[in-house]
């Protein structure tokens, strides 16, 4: 309120400002490194050549400079998708509002793996047999009848724990309000 632009907490203003406080470090840092590590006879020899402090920027520092433009984009949006404190801190979890991909992303997962616990089991299964039939039949032979089992575990699966294993997909969407 003091500096008049109202509430920050629980806005998207907020949260975006909040995120880049949050992220700077890791985007000034490779813009550092790649600044220090510019020759500045360079510059120099633009300035000779009457270039402006803008020009030397634009066509010389900027395309020097781009490895470390790269990393630090990168760099700064890696950290911002994955960080989660400040976003449920300053942000919530408001759908519409300041429900973001760094919220969203833990909740999809922990639906997928409540959702696909049956393809792990079946999965594992499945890589069980077949290493047990390799020795006993060619490889067309094992990886045949190692499918036709994990399709038929499939659907023991969910007819006997009445778990959709199929729908896990749609089951999430919906979990997650779309």
């Amino acid at each position: 309120h003091a500096v008049g632009w109202g509430s920050l907490a629980f806005t998207f203003w907020g949260l975006l400002l909040a995120s880049v406080l949050y992220s700077l470090p890791f985007v000034v840092q490779p813009l550092q490194a790649g600044f220090a590590s510019l020759d500045t006879s360079i510059l120099d020899v633009a300035a000779t050549l009457r270039a402006s402090p803008f020009d030397r920027f634009k066509t010389v520092v900027i395309p020097l400079c781009r490895p470390a433009f790269i990393t630090a984009t990168v760099m700064g949006f890696a950290h911002t998708v994955g960080e989660f404190g400040v976003i449920l801190m300053v942000g919530g979890n408001i759908e519409g509002e300041t429900r973001v991909l760094s919220v969203l992303l833990p909740a999809a997962v922990y639906v997928l793996a409540v959702q696909f616990i049956g393809l792990y089991i079946a999965s594992a299964l499945y890589i069980a047999l077949f290493m047990v039939i390799l020795g006993k039949f060619s490889w067309i032979k094992s990886i045949g009848i190692a499918l036709c089992v994990n399709v038929l575990f499939f659907l023991m699966f969910e007819v006997w724990f009445k778990v959709p294993l199929f729908k896990g997909a749609y089951n999430m969407l919906d979990f997650l309000g779309y």
